[in-house]
């Protein structure tokens, strides 16, 4: 089933946290599928108590998402309430070739875990990254989530060490505060 519809287009406002820390956006509610044709209605549907989001708007910038998964998966693997998807989030009129788009990425991807972990968004993508605060589609993002749909965390552009300590750092403050 190729299904993607945005149901949340307005929620943009920034907010301020409790803490008085601004908002790093909410993720909109989405219906979509992965590439193992498994439907979600995100972000209620991810499956960690937090997870980390890799979203890419065009093929080229697979690249950058590539130099971020060792560690990503890393981080999955050590800790049972995280979970890591790939968003490739398609418009315009891409969305009348969803169809050969995802036979294509599945074609790429014969790792059935990793289609598991992609998801593709078929949507207005401006409506898609207004609520998320992304202000581009010219480069890819990184994000902590939780199934509430709260940014914990919010990084752009490829891998870098100091981004890694920086989602780590956060991942823990994370955690703690849902303990609370």
């Amino acid at each position: 089933m190729f299904i993607s519809t945005l149901l949340t287009p307005d929620a943009s406002r920034a907010q301020t946290s409790p803490l008085g820390q601004p908002s790093l956006g909410q993720f909109p509610t989405i219906i979509a599928s992965n590439l193992a044709d498994e439907q979600f209605t995100l972000p209620k549907d991810f499956q960690g108590d937090l997870n980390i989001v890799l979203i890419a708007f065009r093929m080229e910038q697979q690249y950058d998402v590539d130099t971020w998964l060792p560690k990503v998966k890393e981080i999955v693997r050590e800790n049972s309430t995280i979970r890591y998807y790939e968003l490739p989030t398609i418009g315009g009129l891409w969305t009348l070739m969803r169809g050969q788009i995802d036979n294509w990425m599945k074609a790429g991807i014969p790792d059935m875990n990793a289609r598991k972990a992609t998801i593709t968004l078929y949507t207005n993508t401006q409506n898609f990254r207004e609520p998320l605060l992304l202000p581009s589609e010219d480069r890819i993002y990184v994000l902590l989530v939780d199934k509430s749909g709260k940014v914990w965390w919010k990084s752009d552009g490829r891998y870098a060490d100091e981004k890694l300590a920086s989602l780590k750092a956060a991942i823990q403050s994370a955690e703690t505060t849902k303990i609370k």
